[in-house]
């Protein structure tokens, strides 16, 4: 089978690989990432991916909150 299925996995590693975040794609991301990848399993494979993609969420945060100066204060407060 060949099915194409959509996940926050994938939406949430598009959004990474974005060069350019505006405060929508924030916004989504903060939508799609809800917690840890499977963290509800205890899959041992998993942990490595969890550990690499929250970095890669709060490290994008810390970026855009850093280079923005006129961030939407509602934005501001669900990244801290």
């Amino acid at each position: 089978m060949n099915i194409e299925i959509d996940s926050d996995y994938a939406e949430i590693s598009q959004l990474l690989e974005r060069e350019n975040h505006d405060e929508w794609s924030i916004q989504q991301l903060l939508n799609c990432y809800e917690g840890d990848f499977l963290e509800d399993e205890e899959y041992p494979w998993a942990f490595q991916i969890q550990l690499r993609l929250k970095q890669s969420v709060l490290h994008l945060l810390e970026t855009y909150i850093t280079k923005t100066n006129e961030i939407n204060p509602l934005l501001k407060l669900n990244c801290l």
